[in-house]
């Protein structure tokens, strides 16, 4: 389901396991570490999973390539991985939302 980057510590899979099943961090992935972005966008549209990132280059990946995958965007600066985990579970609604509607290829959390 969801992908989170290198920017976002691995432990967020472990704190968001009960609302988010299935989620996977890129050091899970089998890809190089660091991975490049290109890599890491690649990965997640094979796996059909939406990107969570800090990044703004995945925008920009979005932009140019188009989905899949689909891109959380997270908006609001690196900062604690409860934060992250709070903020994800506070838009869970919007998140699932994303996950559904065909036609929608983003979402920016702030």
């Amino acid at each position: 389901m969801l992908l989170f980057d290198q920017n976002i510590s691995y432990r967020i899979v472990k704190k968001l396991g009960a609302e988010f099943p299935n989620c996977l961090h890129v050091s899970k992935t089998g890809l190089p570490v660091p991975a490049d972005d290109k890599s890491i966008w690649d990965y997640a549209k094979a796996h059909n999973l939406i990107v969570v990132s800090f990044d703004e280059d995945y925008s920009n990946i979005l932009t140019i390539r188009g989905a899949p995958p689909k891109l959380i965007w997270l908006r609001f600066g690196n900062t604690t991985t409860g934060f992250i985990a709070d903020k994800l579970k506070s838009n869970k609604a919007m998140i699932f939302e994303l996950i559904e509607d065909p036609d929608a290829d983003m979402l920016e959390v702030y």
